[in-house]
């Protein structure tokens, strides 16, 4: 079966569970999301109001919920987003209660008591307007969250909100980063991050281990431990970060959660422009430019975008649609020496300098453009089909090229390599209010991302290395950093469901994730010839050819997280959570990640209702996600074959520049494989997991400033690492390797293959010497 009709057949299993999600209910409510309201109604006199009918109109959309308040006067509503509300509340014999509520930040529960007056004269009370506490004591995770008023006041470099997670506590750069450094311009280039170094680290835990999410649906890159895609500031309501994630519901993740909530439409349309210019004369110059007697690097960007909204219907359906494009200037110098007389099997460029007399090759000097462009759209929609059901859609497209990473000097322009990284998604989520104790949440998502950094044209590469190096053709990186494309595709399923009982609040879920990644290394893929000199390249006589077969790598990963999740409220002011999770990856041979959760939330003033202080605590094991870029590297091999003739010289026999090797027959003759000298994987390699164990305290000491005092005890176990299985072993009796070489001589004598085994000079014997006057002696 192929993985098209994979998804097919779990997209309509989710079509399925959708259709009656009325009645069957499996997986996780997060609580990321949506705001709940609760409280109790009751008269003058203290005693509760059973059947009021309380109604909370969001004011923006006009979107209303309500509920009725039970045998104990107390209700319950779910909310969407933050917003404004119009609260009004009615019973028998009582006049109309109405106040406004603002509600600031999503995942949080508001309580909202209310007092109705007998009837009399007035037909209505009207209460004046209620912003609760800033702090939710019942909430037992840690974390905080970045608002859409604070995203759009504060100024962020390249518009990405995750940058903002690093003005929250906890929250650190991920190790080997070089996102902040200066351009050095051509020829200077700074060793980038490793790929798969992750973004950042939340308290304390490995920058690999955090899951981002944008509406709660996975937006990982599980390759790069990094994002999928970074939406435009206009188009996002909150960025939340959770530090320490005590609840069961959250898995694939040994340290934290990052999750981006995104904007909906409203009641009336609106809609914003923006452009914004950078040019280098606004930027300071770097230190070593500096030094060097150089100007700022030249560059200019241009980004420019927009967003609009409005109602599909009027007080029901609303959407929100945004685009961006970004384009950054740049150019590269070319100064090449090429051959003068032309290969008619193989043309290069002429030379546009003055040759010297009597040189085999003049000087090509030439400015290429090479820019950065970027273009990303995002919509979304959301449809109200009852005070009990909506939908939500939501769509992200980005398309990218990247010229920027060509060096120019001796490599001519074909030899660029196009990076970029394209990004498709396709998700929805489902909420349904099966009774007043019980919502059921159903989610699902289609993603396709694919990274690249291949050449520009189809074609061998040459390389001709006297009087002047030059690159020719297509170009695809070294062995150690190729050029390459690969492909990640997702399917994701999410059932929820949320049961209250009692003083008790039961989550039960599943997220399941399907996981199909592909890696094709380019090195040398098309084949690429060298020369020693512009004679040999005239005369079609390589001194050595190169070219790999079957570089493709594919991995299957199914991701399963399974969780069940008691919040109980043992009192007023004190909640306990106590949950259970498993979580399973396929494609390593580990079953055995259980992780046991358990947190508690304490407002130790909780009887006076002022809710502005908690204490919280905490103890779980947290499961990371399999990193891809690790097994593809390991696994690579396993299909990998390399015809090089500086292994075995008959192959230049047998090719034909400017031809590559289209027989496979050859392979069989002269192909080594990769297995032969590659890394292994470890049969029993596990899942990293950390264990976590918090205490600290939040208090609101105004009506916009919150303190917060946290310590945070995190420990890593089974985390990823390379061994040397062929490493020597040093003899027992002595202390160092020194030691051990400093200790005898040895025999380096010619192999039975002609080389010697420890150094190529004439020397039998090799005796290591760390005197002053290293003796003469072989």
């Amino acid at each position: 079966m192929t993985i098209l009709h994979i998804f097919r057949a779990k997209l309509a299993l989710l079509v399925a569970l959708l259709l009656i999600s009325t009645s069957i209910a499996t997986a996780s409510l997060d609580d990321l999301d949506n705001i709940v309201v609760q409280g109790a109604v009751r008269d003058s006199t203290d005693a509760v109001i059973v059947g009021a009918n309380i109604r909370i109109r969001n004011v923006g959309t006009g979107v209303a919920k309500s509920a009725i308040s039970d045998d104990e006067g107390r209700y319950r509503i779910m909310l969407y987003e933050p917003g404004d509300y119009l609260v009004v509340a009615n019973a028998d014999g009582f006049m109309q209660w109405q106040g406004d509520l603002t509600v600031a930040i999503a995942g949080r529960t508001v309580s909202l008591d209310i007092t109705l007056s007998p009837a009399g004269a007035a037909d209505h009370v009207t209460v004046t307007s209620s912003t609760p506490s800033r702090i939710d004591t019942s909430r037992t995770v840690t974390g905080d969250t970045i608002t859409a008023h604070e995203i759009e006041q504060l100024p962020v470099i390249d518009r990405d909100p995750l940058r903002l997670v690093f003005l929250l506590g906890g929250v650190a750069d991920a190790p080997l980063t070089t996102s902040d450094l200066a351009e050095e311009g051509r020829g200077q280039f700074v060793r980038q991050t490793p790929e798969e170094a992750g973004l950042v680290s939340l308290t304390g835990a490995p920058a690999t281990s955090n899951n981002i999410t944008i509406d709660g649906l996975d937006n990982n890159d599980d390759r790069a431990a990094r994002e999928r895609i970074v939406l435009p500031p206009e188009t996002i309501a909150e960025v939340q970060v959770i530090t320490n994630q005590y609840a069961a519901e959250y898995g694939r993740a040994s340290g934290g959660r990052i999750n981006i909530r995104t904007r909906g439409g409203a009641n009336t349309y609106s809609g914003d422009a923006y452009i914004y210019f950078a040019d280098e004369s606004l930027n300071a110059n770097t230190y070593y430019r500096n030094a060097r007697g150089l100007g700022r690097v030249s560059q200019q960007q241009r980004r420019a975008g927009g967003s609009f909204s409005g109602p599909l219907i009027k007080g029901k359906d609303f959407f929100l649609a945004g685009y961006e494009r970004v384009h950054i200037t740049d150019s590269e110098e070319v100064r090449a020496q090429v051959p003068l007389q032309s290969n008619p099997l193989f043309p290069l460029p002429a030379p546009n300098q003055p040759a010297l007399p009597g040189s085999p090759v003049g000087m090509l000097i030439d400015e290429i453009p090479t820019p950065e462009e970027r273009h990303l759209f995002n919509a979304r929609a959301d449809f109200n089909f009852s005070q009990s059901q909506n939908l939500t859609l939501r769509h992200d497209l980005l398309r990218g090229a990247n010229r920027r990473g060509f060096p120019g000097g001796a490599r001519l322009a074909e030899t660029i390599l196009f990076e970029g990284r394209n990004s498709y998604s396709l998700s929805g989520t489902h909420n349904a209010v099966l009774s007043p104790r019980a919502v059921n949440q159903a989610r699902f998502q289609l993603s396709r991302l694919t990274p690249r950094n291949s050449p520009r044209i189809a074609s061998i590469g040459v390389t001709i290395e006297d009087p002047g190096r030059v690159v020719a053709g297509a170009f695809t990186g070294s062995s150690s950093s190729p050029a390459f494309a690969r492909e990640e595709k997702r399917l994701q399923l999410q059932e929820g469901l949320n049961i209250l009982a009692g003083s008790h609040q039961f989550k039960l879920g599943a997220d399941i994730q399907l996981v199909r990644s592909s890696f094709t290394d380019q090195f040398a893929t098309g084949g690429q010839y060298t020369f020693e000199d512009v004679a040999s390249f005239l005369d079609n006589n390589p001194s050595r050819f190169v070219q790999r077969f079957d570089t493709e790598s594919r991995a299957s990963n199914d991701v399963a997280g399974l969780f069940i999740q008691d919040e109980w409220k043992l009192r007023p002011g004190m909640t306990i959570s106590v949950g259970f999770r498993w979580d399973n990856e396929s494609i390593l041979d580990d079953r055995d990640n259980f992780s046991p959760r358990l947190a508690m939330a304490w407002d130790p003033f909780g009887g006076d209702g002022s809710g502005r202080t908690v204490v919280r605590a905490g103890f779980g094991m947290f499961y990371n996600r399999a990193l891809l870029r690790t097994l593809d590297d390991f696994s690579l091999g396993r299909t990998a074959t390399t015809i090089d003739s500086d292994i075995d010289s008959g192959v230049l026999s047998v090719v034909r520049f400017p031809q590559p090797i289209s027989d496979r027959s050859l392979i069989g003759r002269f192909g080594l494989k990769e297995t032969e000298f590659l890394r292994r994987i470890s049969p029993d390699l596990e899942v990293p997991y950390t264990t976590q164990t918090g205490l600290g305290v939040e208090r609101q000491v105004a009506s916009k400033m919150i303190a917060t005092a946290d310590y945070i005890f995190t420990r890593g176990a089974h985390l990823w690492r390379e061994t040397n299985v062929n490493a020597p072993v040093l003899p027992s009796e002595f202390d160092s390797f020194t030691d051990y070489l400093l200790s005898r001589d040895f025999d380096n004598r010619p192999a039975p293959g002609g080389g010697r085994p420890i150094t190529a000079t004439g020397a039998d014997i090799v005796r290591f010497d760390l005197s002053d006057n290293t003796s003469s002696t072989p």
